[in-house]
């Protein structure tokens, strides 16, 4: 759908911003000039995930990442614990929906357009080239840049 805010994937490290490999992008088939994502938050990668996250205590993905299943090395979380590192695109629209919240603080009269257009133009860019590109939309957010730009636009 031509209106939701679809989020990718972006791993940083000493060389750069590239992107993620455990996040996709593809052309819709239900809207043809559709190609998603439109942003990216951190993601890692799949042998290097980097972003702690809560999940349930015991649970497969907390035993999971402890225990180093295949294709990664154990996350130095305890199996219980309720944490476990994680890198795939949903950390990532987590990170965007908090950004989300933070303009729509700063200027309430935003309507849902407004807001997807602050993010998209307030990205830096992944890769060679233009800013917008197949694998990342328009790039990685930069949240502080998307608040302000919703601040200057209050009425």
């Amino acid at each position: 759908m031509r209106d939701v805010i679809t989020v990718g994937g972006v791993h940083v490290d000493g060389q750069g911003l590239k992107p993620s490999d455990l996040t996709s992008s593809f052309d819709s088939l239900v809207e043809p000039d559709r190609h998603v994502p439109d942003v990216c938050g951190l993601a890692g990668l799949q042998t290097q995930p980097y972003i702690l996250v809560p999940v349930p205590p015991g649970s497969e993905a907390d035993a999971g990442g402890a225990a180093g299943e295949f294709p990664l090395p154990p996350d130095r979380t305890d199996s219980n614990d309720g944490w476990a590192f994680t890198s795939k695109s949903s950390g990532a629209t987590a990170q965007l929906a908090a950004v989300v919240g933070l303009i729509r603080a700063a200027n309430p009269d935003l309507d849902p357009k407004s807001v997807k257009e602050l993010l998209m133009a307030n990205c830096s860019p992944v890769g060679p080239g233009t800013l917008r590109n197949n694998a990342t939309g328009s790039g990685l957010i930069r949240g502080g840049s998307a608040v302000e730009a919703a601040k200057a636009r209050r009425s």
